[in-house]
């Protein structure tokens, strides 16, 4: 029908004005309805194909489903890979709990046992510090020691020697000395005298 501005042009006769079909770009289709009802079958025939294919895919997708999800599916098997995995890692940690308290033990043991070692280098360092300390204070003390008696041995010497002029200055005070020794010589021989009559003497039975 032939249309124009939205509407229907009539022929003379009122009645609707018949034109050949066109398509939106403006062309004239060909053929007859035999020509459509050929492409109609073809269709029909490429959409019932498509459909069977549909089908199949439908049919290997419920197969490979009942694969994955069914009792002995590779669902099941992962499930079950899955326990076992599960269960040997739990027995994994109660097999490594004794290890890790042997080494959370030794861990603790060895942190104590560097800190003893840490106070004992500490008190080391102190001792080593007091030890050279106490050395220089003996080494100052030695030498305070020597310069005394330095002094002492100056002063002895001194006084000696004014001991010694005053003696021989003084005639008195050395006949004193020379009377001294001859005591002490008289009494030294005396006591040897008596020593050898003791040893001579005959022992009482």
């Amino acid at each position: 029908m032939e249309q124009k501005d939205g509407q229907i042009v009539p022929t003379p006769e009122g009645l609707p004005r018949m034109v050949p079909f066109t398509t939106g770009k403006g062309e004239q289709l060909k053929g007859g309805l035999d020509f459509f009802t050929q492409q109609f079958q073809q269709t029909q025939a490429a959409l019932i194909k498509s459909i069977e294919e549909y089908q199949k895919l439908v049919a290997e997708d419920v197969k490979l489903t009942e694969q994955i999800i069914g009792d002995k599916g590779l669902q099941q098997l992962l499930f079950n890979e899955q326990d076992i995995k599960q269960a040997r890692v739990k027995q994994e940690i109660e097999d490594l709990k004794p290890v890790y308290i042997n080494v959370l033990v030794e861990t603790q043991l060895l942190t104590k046992r560097q800190k003893a070692l840490q106070a004992r280098l500490d008190e080391v360092r102190k001792l080593a510090f007091f030890t050279q300390q106490l050395q220089q204070t003996q080494a100052a003390l030695m030498k305070s020691i020597e310069e005394y008696q330095q002094l002492v041995y100056q002063q002895l010497v001194a006084e000696d020697v004014k001991l010694t002029e005053q003696i021989i200055g003084d005639k008195d005070l050395q006949q004193l000395l020379f009377n001294e020794q001859d005591i002490k010589r008289a009494r030294v021989k005396q006591e040897i005298e008596d020593l050898k009559k003791a040893l001579t003497r005959p022992a009482k039975r």
